[in-house]
């Protein structure tokens, strides 16, 4: 139930809540960037891993920036990125973020695929890898 003006969504526990574009979302489930008429959205998004291990953002604009607040506990902590509008990207990971040969993945463009990333906190630093172009 969001406005159309609205260009920056969160989607939280399957109830819609607009945010403005210059805020930064904090998630436990799922943010959705949505795209309206009028432009595509640039924004930043934090995910919180104290709430939950698994978090969903839907691309329907590009991202400048994913940040985590970080968990209490060492372990796995999954995202899933969902292509909505087709090509869009992620510009920036956190600092702590370490990526197999020190290289974040291209994500998937195409409109309805996802991509998963999974996190393993030691504490310090994220080792991640990603499992990409699902149906």
């Amino acid at each position: 139930r969001a406005a159309k003006e609205d260009n920056l969504l969160l989607v939280m526990n399957k109830e819609v809540i607009p945010v403005l574009t210059a805020t930064r979302a904090v998630v436990n489930r799922m943010v959705a960037v949505a795209r309206t008429a009028e432009r595509e959205v640039a924004a930043a998004v934090t995910v919180d891993w104290r709430i939950k291990r698994h978090a969903l953002i839907g691309l329907g604009a590009p991202l400048v920036e994913v940040t985590f607040e970080d968990p209490a506990d060492a372990g796995d902590y999954f995202l899933e990125i969902l292509q909505v509008g087709g090509g869009n990207t992620i510009g920036a990971w956190p600092a702590n973020v370490k990526w197999p040969a020190a290289t974040p993945p291209v994500i998937t463009a195409t409109s309805g695929r996802y991509d998963l990333i999974r996190f393993y906190w030691d504490g310090a630093v994220y080792l991640a890898t990603a499992t990409q172009d699902f149906g």
